[in-house]
């Protein structure tokens, strides 16, 4: 469970009294009515761009002895974008973070999560100001763009999560490809994105760094250099948990963290005060 200190603005007279992981029966006690809730979607699955940070609203809401938690996204092998799931408690719920982009293509991008990162000429999930909850309006950062030679962009770093770091898919000969770095969110981290070369000739890949939420994003992988160089990003933090390095593979952390390059999300949450 997390320290009462790192969510300021819950109530003063409030206790944390359930953090729940899983889909499944809530147990509230007889005469508990109304519950402030956080309530934290899951992160996006990372491509060659990094995955986006699953979206989180809190508040005010009607006991509930069921919750819905969004899984984690898992990173596909075949290059498909895979968004991070909702997660719903009473009537608040949280979209999950967008997908990292596997191949030449755009991304996607979740209302009120982190958008994944583009990669080769692909651009990032774009997000605008929305809702993930009839009750609660937050904004969330944009995934990077991808890039073909030379270095892709930074996911965006604005609001409640952070967007995926664009991947840099390829080069047509020797170079360096570097992938952008997740974004930071008020909540959960954007994944990092990949460096990738496979054009034959020797060349060097670089990797970004997962994005911080709460808890810190996970390292980028060392440099690569080789003929057909990879390098793989840290996954993004998460609410619960830091994110992992990108080597060998930078998970995103608990609590809704986007996946670095190649990686799973983090899984939502909810966590409960009365």
């Amino acid at each position: 469970m997390l320290p009462k200190k790192k969510f300021g603005f819950v109530p003063a007279n409030l206790k944390l009294q359930r953090t729940i992981l899983t889909t499944g029966r809530v147990d509230i006690p007889v005469g508990i009515t109304q519950v402030y809730a956080i309530v934290v979607g899951g992160g996006g699955a990372g491509g060659y761009g990094g995955g986006g940070g699953g979206g989180v609203v809190h508040g005010w809401t009607l006991a509930s002895n069921y919750a819905t938690i969004g899984a984690g996204a898992v990173a596909s092998g075949t290059g498909a974008i895979v968004d991070g799931g909702k997660t719903f408690y009473g009537s608040l719920y949280a979209n999950g973070g967008g997908g990292g982009s596997g191949g030449l293509t755009n991304c996607n991008a979740t209302t009120g999560s982190g958008g994944g990162g583009g990669s080769g000429d692909g651009i990032g999930g774009v997000l605008s100001p929305g809702t993930s909850s009839a009750l609660v309006y937050q904004i969330a950062g944009s995934g990077g763009a991808g890039i073909n030679t030379g270095t892709a962009s930074n996911g965006g770093s604005i609001g409640v999560a952070g967007g995926g770091g664009g991947g840099a898919y390829y080069s047509n000969g020797a170079g360096t490809v570097a992938g952008g770095s997740g974004g930071k969110g008020t909540f959960t981290g954007g994944g990092g994105g990949s460096g990738y070369n496979d054009s034959g000739s020797s060349s060097t890949a670089r990797s970004g760094s997962g994005g911080a939420g709460i808890y810190q994003g996970g390292a980028a992988a060392a440099n690569v250099t080789a003929t057909y160089a990879i390098s793989y990003g840290g996954g993004g933090g998460g609410v619960l948990g830091p994110g992992g390095a990108g080597s060998p593979s930078g998970v995103g952390g608990s609590g809704g963290g986007g996946g670095g390059a190649s990686a799973n999300g983090g899984q939502g949450c909810v966590i409960l005060f009365w």
